[in-house]
């Protein structure tokens, strides 16, 4: 059992490795889009770029859900807390504020 909760360990160490690498990529990725259509277009961010940027928010949402769930296997197995630092948490009705949204 021992060697089956340390290899499970290293994978779940490798997964949230690729998960902040894919984090930070898709980061940079939308950082140099939005640097470039702010070169192109200095009024204002065009529809592409606000897509990309939901885009990112929604990839953002789930690579977190993926380190909380990596995090609550952790604790299943006594191997650490219960979530990961710098989780991202739900959102609550009162973290709400009223205004306007636009979905792509």
């Amino acid at each position: 059992m021992d060697e089956f909760v340390r290899c499970a360990d290293a994978e779940l160490e490798a997964a949230e490795r690729e998960i902040a690498d894919v984090r930070a990529i898709l980061a940079d990725a939308v950082a140099r889009l939005l640097a470039d259509v702010r070169r192109r277009d200095p009024d204002g961010p065009g529809r592409g770029a606000l897509t990309a940027l939901q885009f990112q928010d929604i990839c953002d949402q789930l690579l977190a859900h993926a380190l909380g769930r990596i995090a609550s296997v952790r604790a299943g197995q006594g191997l650490g807390a219960a979530f990961a630092p710098g989780a991202a948490r739900p959102v609550l009705v009162a973290d709400l504020e009223p205004g306007s949204v636009e979905l792509f």
